[in-house]
């Protein structure tokens, strides 16, 4: 007579199958979701200075301050510093209203963009902002004083 055994539970290699798919999974899930933080952070930083270039411009087409103020932002590595040029032609930096990149992202140098009064036109330029992992975005300033993203 032949017993018949129930056979429970599972066999070792029917284990180490499910643990190297959910490990591949989870890998997968891991990777995708850093890039999705790092992209958010680059797209807050692009946004941060989108805002202060806007911002600077409409103080200087609105005509605040003097009759020959105009206004601008310095772009330094990881922050943003408000700045008008007064009637004499010198740079005030308004350090009260600094404003932090958001943490792992730099703009690619110290750029200088004044808004002239009234016209809100300014020189043609072009700011790269980077996250620490390589990844980066454009904002150009046309001569019009235009601000386009990518």
């Amino acid at each position: 007579m032949q017993k018949n055994f129930l056979k429970k539970g599972f066999t070792l290699i029917e284990a180490l199958i499910v643990l190297s798919i959910l490990t591949i999974i989870s890998f997968a899930a891991i990777t995708s979701f850093s890039g999705l933080r790092s992209q958010a952070a680059l797209e807050d930083g692009r946004a941060t200075l989108v805002a202060s270039l806007e911002q600077a411009r409409s103080r200087s087409v609105s005509g605040v301050g003097t009759t020959a103020e105009q206004h601008g932002v310095e772009i330094r590595q990881t922050e943003i510093v408000p700045i008008k040029r007064n009637e004499s032609g010198n740079i005030e930096y308004d350090l009260d209203k600094l404003i932090k990149l958001p943490a792992a992202i730099s703009a690619n140098e110290t750029s200088t963009v004044i808004f002239d009064r009234l016209s809100g036109t300014s020189t043609g330029t072009s700011i790269i902002v980077k996250h620490a992992n390589g990844t980066e975005t454009e904002i150009i300033i046309t001569d019009e004083g235009r601000i386009i993203t990518d």
